[in-house]
């Protein structure tokens, strides 16, 4: 019996995937949610990062959840990224229900266990 071997993930399957996800060389891999403390310290950096943004004008701020493409995918695979706070200042996307395209200027990943 011949065996199928699956295609490869893409941003498309990533848009129906449940829960935070990220692609990562053609396979949706799920994230685990953040306890407490990890929380509070990503959302003060994205409430930086937004206060930054006002004053100077600049970019936009955004907390856990938005999801960035990229194109090409780094060297490690990673076809895309949510990070727990960033900050864009490139174009960002007509349909607003969709990923930015592109690297944040900044990025935190907070540490959890």
């Amino acid at each position: 019996m011949a065996s199928v071997i699956p295609s490869p993930a893409t941003l498309s399957d990533l848009y129906f995937a449940e829960g935070k996800a990220e692609l990562i060389a053609g396979r949706v891999v799920q994230h685990m949610p953040s306890g407490d403390a990890p929380s509070r310290v990503a959302l003060e950096i994205a409430m930086s990062l937004r206060q930054y943004a006002k004053t100077t004008g600049t970019g936009v701020a955004y907390a856990d959840g938005i999801g960035y493409a990229l194109s090409p995918p780094l060297t490690s695979g990673r076809e895309s990224f949510s990070p727990d706070a960033s900050f864009h200042t490139g174009a960002l996307p007509r349909n607003k229900m969709r990923f930015v395209e592109g690297a944040p200027a900044f990025a935190a990943e907070v540490r959890s266990e």
